[in-house]
């Protein structure tokens, strides 16, 4: 069987005279034999990179050309190489010049890569390559990596990966520990139980085992303690993080419990979708912070003086933030996440989550808010969206 396509990419950035001569799965390789064309996506290349534009938007022009991106990305998700498919031939980056390789676009030709920002768009042309997302880098080495989880930050005591497993806990509120478990470590129980009960000697944060479906089954939950949650918004600044992040510390009322986890699993899929369009998630946005906007404006002293229709000004108010006002209230979503499409414009969608206890008459007004909906079927058009673990426990309560 022939070598694959995913062992001739570029997994250094530094020309190899044997580059031109390996075989690709797709096309023929070009080591130097048709000059015109060579020369010509030379050309293109240039064209796409002139203002030096994102790596995403370099990406949209190429294609409108008819040159195919076929980048190598690491496990890690960066970007470690390029090559491009142009006229039936495909060319190694480094093969039509330093300047072509995904490095050289960043130094030489000023093309911007974000890794956050860009990973949907460089996955999908992955994909439309028919190529491995998860070229090998270094970190995949065991030794590094487990050298890697006992780095700890000098200004918070914890790894990166703790911090970040922190700030998803608060992003929700409370979050299933299985489902953290699942989404973050992918499955790793090992390694999530030895994080998980360092953060949690040290009080920054709390877990807790709750009753659902008539006490018919526990869940353990995890939420952050007011020190974790200081901790985050600490971390947070120092980073100079431009978002509005809001993280949430402490347990809720336990009936409140299962819904909130299921928000959690709920966002996990729709930000699949995003991302698997090209997408990235800037933020999100529980419906507590929602209505604090909303009502802070409504509330505020004077308003209503100098307004004198009350509904238009709720109107406004709810426009303002994004939201629509049905049968004179103003219908807010379980979650609100914000990100940057493909096209790097900025966008949101609100979701839902219907349980069992929801009247026909509330998914109408969710549903005439423009609010995606996941449920097991309101029956009413909604876009449902069927996860078996949400029908089966959160939205029989």
């Amino acid at each position: 069987m022939g070598r694959s396509i995913d062992n001739e990419l570029e997994i250094r950035e530094q020309e190899s005279p044997a580059a031109s001569r390996m075989p690709l799965s797709q096309g023929r390789v070009n080591g130097g034999s048709d000059d015109s064309t060579r020369t010509k996506l030379a050309g293109i290349i240039d064209g796409a990179a002139d203002g030096k534009p994102g790596m995403s938007e370099f990406i949209a022009r190429l294609e409108k050309s008819g040159v195919a991106v076929l980048p190598s990305i690491q496990s890690s998700g960066k970007l470690n190489g390029m090559s491009y498919r142009f006229e039936g031939t495909t060319f190694n980056g480094s093969a039509l010049g330093r300047a072509y390789s995904a490095r050289g676009l960043q130094l030489k030709k000023g093309v911007d890569y974000q890794q956050e920002r860009d990973k949907g768009v460089l996955a999908l042309a992955v994909e439309r390559g028919g190529m491995r997302r998860d070229i090998p880098d270094r970190s995949d080495d065991p030794g590094r990596k487990e050298r890697a989880s006992r780095e700890r930050s000098r200004d918070t005591g914890l790894t990166q990966s703790q911090q970040e497993m922190l700030a998803e806990i608060g992003k929700f509120r409370t979050v299933a520990a299985a489902d953290l478990m699942t989404y973050r470590y992918g499955g790793n129980t090992a390694r999530f139980d030895r994080e998980m009960r360092q953060v949690i000697e040290r009080g920054l944060a709390e877990r807790r085992v709750i009753t659902r479906e008539r006490g018919t089954k526990s869940e353990t939950v995890v939420v952050l303690t007011a020190s974790g949650r200081s901790l985050v918004r600490r971390a947070k600044a120092r980073a100079n993080s431009e978002d509005a992040q809001q993280f949430y510390a402490g347990f809720v009322k336990p009936s409140e419990a299962p819904h909130d986890i299921g928000i959690y699993k709920m966002y996990q899929q729709e930000a699949a979708r995003i991302e698997g369009e090209g997408g990235t998630v800037r933020r999100v946005a529980l419906d507590f912070e929602l209505k604090k906007r909303v009502y802070s404006e409504l509330n505020k002293p004077g308003n209503s003086r100098e307004s004198g229709d009350p509904a238009a000004r709720k109107e406004k108010i709810a426009e303002a933030n994004g939201l629509r006002v049905i049968d004179g209230r103003v219908v807010f979503p379980d979650l609100r996440i914000e990100y940057e499409s493909r096209d790097q414009e900025m966008e949101k969608v609100d979701l839902e989550l219907a349980t069992g206890h929801y009247k026909e008459s509330q998914l109408q007004a969710k549903r005439a808010a423009g609010l995606k909906i996941y449920s097991p079927g309101s029956g009413l058009g909604s876009p449902a969206h069927y996860d078996t673990e949400i029908v089966s426990g959160l939205v029989s309560l």
